[in-house]
């Protein structure tokens, strides 16, 4: 499976969820990125308007 994302000028966070089944049993699963950091919970993606080294507002 392939995720393709285009956030445009966006800062985008998000998880995603998988419901399976598979033998008559079901199941579901979310990935939310680093597990180690309860901070950051999810994946983010940033479009061009963010991928400058400069602070914001110069």
């Amino acid at each position: 499976m392939n995720l393709r994302l285009s956030p445009g000028s966006k800062d985008v966070r998000f998880t995603v969820k998988i419901e399976w089944v598979a033998d008559g049993k079901y199941g579901s699963v979310t990935l939310n990125g680093d597990d180690q950091d309860r901070e950051r919970d999810g994946f983010r993606v940033m479009g061009r308007r963010h991928s400058s080294s400069a602070p914001e507002g110069n």
